[in-house]
């Protein structure tokens, strides 16, 4: 338990890149995942989901399936559109921050037609435009500007324009559940109105049950209802296995532990106290990293001065269970000392 590892085991939580790098079995879905995206059969426009909650490691998913889909052969490859709403989260432009990403993609090296992009730029600028970020107001917005353009007949030329398209277009969506409700019910909104553009396909990545109930409180019906008619096809990520988070979290515990004397920690007692409680916090590879970056930082204070294992069960009480620890912290001579 005490092999000197790096002394150094503070993480940004940042998502992985490389599936070389994967420990916890998502490489091979999004290898997959990937596979299917580039050999579609159908020219249609598509809206893939990815479903998991907070720190479950959706974003190293997405850059998984990208760097798969970059593997493939020149003309397998979809052109790639990588949008994360968050980074423009709180602007009221963000239908329009959109489009521009789509069109700075598109544009890059020619990648389609001048007159697709110029299609496209015409219709962000009536979507863009609509007078409330409310879906509900979808219809009235579009009736506002029925006079200066032919919203259908615009759509019929993208679409047309779309389909002589050799390379399908891969627009990346993450980070959704980070936003506002107003936020992602804008998002939405957009993806509604395009999602049936052929050769489109859009891969999103979000806690499904936040989306939900931003959805809900605009439509005033079930947003499960809502999300079933914009989404085709969805997944739940990967659970990784208890076993690779187990090594992966013990690894890190070594490289916080290099010094502790080998009497000072009694396997069989830590053995007891981790798979008693300690590991049913353990359930995704953010609460690992929650976890360790805490004990990276206190353990060095107190090393040789406390019991290591009854150190880290407390650690984990006061990451994940902060009222309990409260109490506990209020209360030392009911659980701590001798009786």
């Amino acid at each position: 338990m005490m092999t000197p590892e790096s002394n150094s085991v503070l993480s940004a939580d940042n998502p992985l890149v490389d599936p070389r790098d994967d420990r916890l079995g998502y490489a091979e879905f999004a290898r997959h995942l990937a596979e299917s995206i580039c050999k579609m059969a159908t020219t249609e426009g598509l809206v893939v989901t990815i479903y998991g909650p907070w720190g479950s490691g959706k974003t190293t998913l997405l850059h998984f399936v990208v760097h798969y889909v970059r593997q493939k052969p020149e003309n397998e490859q979809p052109i790639i559109v990588y949008f994360n709403p968050w980074w423009f989260s709180g602007r009221e432009d963000l239908i329009r921050r959109f489009f521009d990403q789509l069109l700075a993609t598109l544009s890059e090296g020619r990648l389609v037609a001048k007159d697709l992009t110029k299609q496209i730029a015409d219709f962000a600028e009536v979507v863009s435009e609509a007078p409330s970020a409310h879906i509900a107001f979808l219809g009235k917005f579009i009736k506002h500007f029925v006079r200066r353009r032919d919203v259908p007949q615009l759509k019929a030329k993208i679409k047309s324009a779309l389909e002589k398209q050799k390379k399908r277009i891969l627009v990346v969506i993450d980070d959704v559940d980070r936003l506002t409700a107003d936020e992602i019910r804008q998002l939405f909104c957009v993806i509604k109105a395009i999602a049936d553009f052929p050769k489109v396909v859009y891969l999103l990545a979000f806690d499904r049950e936040v989306v939900i109930r931003a959805l809900s409180e605009a439509q005033g019906i079930p947003g499960e209802a809502y999300l079933e008619k914009i989404v085709q096809v969805s997944f739940e990520i990967p659970l990784p296995d208890k076993t690779s988070l187990r090594e992966l979290l013990f690894e890190r515990l070594n490289a916080i532990l290099a010094g502790t004397l080998n009497e000072a920690f009694d396997q069989t007692y830590w053995g007891n106290v981790y798979f008693d409680g300690i590991d049913h916090f353990i359930t995704k590879p953010r609460d690992i990293v929650r976890l360790t970056n805490t004990l990276s930082i206190t353990y060095n204070v107190v090393k040789g001065e406390v019991n290591p294992i009854d150190f880290i069960a407390i650690e984990t009480l006061r990451v994940f269970c902060p009222l309990v620890y409260d109490i506990i912290r209020k209360n030392p001579k009911s659980f701590a000392g001798h009786n």
